[in-house]
């Protein structure tokens, strides 16, 4: 039994992460607050999968780390992988396999001036009088057309085209940068399937191209069937243990056409009667 006012962590992070040393000083410090605000906490008797809302700023005062330090090494850690984050709630990676290896100059890759772009700026030509502009003749016109107004468009053609244009963007080649809950979300499901299933194991890694379908999916089970990250997780951890399920459920396009299915077993089943009457809204306005 846990003591009470005690945060559970598993002898595999402990011994394959911690002891070996995979994290530094820092890290090590920012991942034990990450930890003490999530898996510290278990009001249903269960582990919280995120924080509450932090900023960065708390982060930093509260583990006595300069501000612009803490920054600096959280932003790297969620490039690598180490740290996801959800609408200012963060989540240790404990699957460090999953883990990216960053060169030193790409955490903080700051633009380079391009010569060419200084050498082509505008040359003032000092022979103008002070206050004079160049005037070009031909922009001269000794008739000139009237402005025309453009006729405006309808509301519903201009949101139609809108959301057009942002389906092509989602849809399109490299739209889900790995910072991204659903690019985080693909992985660790790729790297779960990985996991308990050995002639997955077996094969080459996805590309990025696979990936990116597989975020497809993914974004359309969040945006469209308005499925919840955490719930999701939840789901894929289940679905990647069962005897059934493991060996046939191996892609994002699977896992998104039989959700509704996982969801009433692993996520509606298990909620006590509590849990539900306080989602449930119908009554509160009865006297």
């Amino acid at each position: 039994m846990i003591p009470e006012k005690s945060t559970p962590i598993k002898n595999e992070i402990l011994i394959n992460i911690f002891a070996k040393g995979k994290l530094s000083q820092i890290e090590m410090r920012i991942i034990f607050y990450i930890i003490r605000w999530s898996w510290g906490f278990d009001g249903i008797k269960r582990r919280q999968d995120w924080t509450k809302e932090l900023t960065k700023r708390q982060i930093a005062d509260n583990i006595n780390i300069d501000r612009g330090k803490c920054c600096y090494i959280l932003n790297k850690m969620i490039k690598e992988n180490k740290v996801i984050v959800n609408n200012k709630c963060y989540q240790f990676n404990e699957h460090y396999k999953d883990w990216i290896k960053l060169t030193i100059s790409q955490p903080l890759q700051k633009d380079k001036v391009d010569d060419k772009s200084i050498n082509n700026r505008r040359k003032v030509n000092p022979k103008l009088i002070k206050g004079q502009s160049k005037v070009d003749d031909k922009s001269i016109s000794t008739d000139p057309k009237p402005i025309q107004d453009k006729p405006l468009r309808d509301r519903k053609e201009t949101l139609k085209e809108t959301n057009t244009k942002e389906t092509i963007k989602k849809t399109s080649k490299d739209s889900f940068n790995n910072e991204s809950v659903v690019y985080q979300l693909v992985k660790y499901l790729d790297g779960k399937i990985r996991e308990n299933n050995e002639a997955e194991n077996k094969k080459p890694k996805k590309t990025e191209k696979q990936l990116q379908s597989w975020c497809i999916e993914m974004d359309k089970l969040i945006r469209i069937d308005h499925a919840k990250t955490n719930d999701i997780k939840k789901v894929i951890d289940w679905v990647v243990e069962d005897d059934f399920w493991s060996p046939n459920l191996l892609s994002a396009i699977k896992l998104r056409k039989h959700y509704s299915r996982f969801y009433k077993k692993v996520i509606d089943r298990g909620r006590s009667l509590e849990e539900k009457l306080a989602t449930d809204h119908r009554f509160d306005n009865l006297k």
